[in-house]
């Protein structure tokens, strides 16, 4: 049976809106700074993201990849896989938390280095960045953070300074192997990036997004069920993900979550 808002724990307060007047997969909420953890149904065309409610996964869908951070550090896990163009590992510039709600905290962070703090002050230890425009992993383990002054840092070997990206091995993408609970990461560029050096916008998806798409579905076939689900957009920056093609993108990437998780992912009654 689907959970109702009211029965939903991370929802403080009854939903007004009748559910056929929002997304029948999906819910539409936003933080507000005034009452931390508590949500509410977007209104001004803008939001932080949107949960699925779910008897047993949440599917969190995020504008920006840093705000995935609030949602990431409710969850106890030990690993992520992280389906990206881009590693998002760097650690330059990543402030103390210092009190705060979760989200206000995701704000602060930038979204080439919210895994950091995830690992910081989530207890992740190992991330699985999934390129697929390159066909490969690289397997990030034994993950350490260190504080210093104001700041974050990797305290991993890493490729040069502490800031830098730590150092990974790779494998190929039939090799991947997940024996940990963990969050299934995926930002909307991994399918189709604005920085591909041969990108040219088409009005429609092209072959290599939906080669992508079926190279993720491929993956997550063989693995077990995550135990959280969250989709960065990055269009709203313009070099990322193409706007046009958010929406194209979105659907099919979260038709290919429903025919996996069917059993734990449940619509909105």
């Amino acid at each position: 049976m689907s959970a109702t808002p009211d029965q939903h724990p991370r929802i403080a307060a009854p939903l007004t809106v009748p559910y056929e007047k929002v997304h029948p997969f999906y819910m539409l909420l936003f933080f507000d700074d005034e009452e931390p953890g508590r949500h509410f149904l977007q209104s001004d065309g803008h939001f932080l993201y949107c949960v699925l409610f779910s008897s047993s996964m949440d599917l969190v869908i995020v504008d920006e990849h840093n705000m995935v951070l609030a949602p990431w550090l409710a969850v106890p896990v030990q690993a992520v896989l992280h389906l990206d163009y881009h590693s998002d590992m760097y650690a330059m510039d990543v402030p103390l938390r210092n009190g705060g709600s979760d989200a206000t905290y995701a704000r602060k962070v930038s979204c080439a280095e919210f895994i950091c703090p995830a690992v910081h002050y989530g207890g992740i230890a190992s991330v699985a960045h999934v390129l697929l425009h390159e066909a490969r992993v690289d397997m990030y383990t034994d993950l350490h953070t260190r504080e210093q002054d104001d700041g974050l840092y990797w305290a991993s070997p890493c490729l040069g300074f502490s800031w830098r990206v730590p150092t990974a091995y790779r494998t190929g993408l039939d090799t991947l192997t997940i024996d940990a609970t963990y969050i299934l990461d995926i930002d909307l560029d991994a399918f189709m990036c604005m920085e591909e050096s041969d990108y040219d916008p088409p009005s429609a998806l092209p072959d290599s997004a939906t080669q992508r798409i079926g190279q993720m579905r491929g993956i997550l076939s063989e693995l077990p069920e995550p135990q959280l689900v969250t989709i960065a957009q990055s269009a709203h920056s313009g070099v990322f993900t193409p706007a046009a093609h958010v929406g194209m993108l979105q659907e099919r990437v979260v038709a290919v979550l429903r025919e996996l998780y069917g059993d734990a992912l449940h619509e909105c009654a």
